[in-house]
């Protein structure tokens, strides 16, 4: 049987501000079926303890634990449903523009950017994590793995192109010019 090769997940565009790449979020089909049965159990009990509050069934004590129940159940649900959207149709999209690496994490639009100045981006590189990196970090990951795309930082490394497979994040790196990381003139 002949293997075809893998097509990419990153494309390249023209952004407003120059060229950029485009990766989108390698998608858990776990948390895209799981997360919105768990959203409308657990919004179904937002609004059952809302009307106890609301209609005054619940008083003292009651009362005001169930208005601090509300409001971080409704802080917790506003953060799962983002992390969902995120897997469901998030993208990275990373520009390099005068003096500056750009990272925005983007959610139909919404999102925010990471702006880095290329004279502190030291040492760029395809760095591929260790198969268990996420297993023990935060549970908002949702199995999320970091991204294979890293550089140093000041005391930090800082990953990115999560959705890159190795050969991908090193095709990337040509593409950009930063086939062997960033490349400053000898002092």
């Amino acid at each position: 049987m002949r293997v075809q090769p893998m097509a990419r997940r990153s494309t390249w565009r023209e952004g407003t501000a120059g060229r950029e790449l485009v990766v989108p979020v390698r998608r858990n089909w776990v948390v895209l079926v799981v997360v919105p049965v768990w959203l409308t159990l657990w919004i179904g009990g937002i609004v059952g303890v809302a009307g106890q509050v609301s209609s005054g069934r619940a008083r003292g004590g009651e009362a005001g634990f169930f208005e601090v129940w509300l409001a971080v159940a409704v802080a917790g649900t506003a953060t799962v449903v983002y992390a969902w959207l995120w897997n469901a149709i998030g993208r990275e999209v990373v520009g390099l523009r005068p003096g500056l690496l750009v990272i925005r994490r983007d959610v139909a639009g919404f999102g925010f950017s990471r702006e880095y100045s290329l004279g502190d981006v030291r040492h760029l590189r395809v760095s591929v994590p260790p198969s268990d990196a996420g297993r023990w970090s935060s549970p908002l990951r949702f199995g999320r793995e970091p991204g294979v795309l890293a550089f140093d930082h000041g005391a930090r490394t800082v990953r990115f192109g999560e959705g890159l497979e190795e050969a991908e994040a090193s095709l990337v790196l040509e593409e950009m010019g930063l086939r062997d990381g960033i490349q400053r003139p000898a002092a």
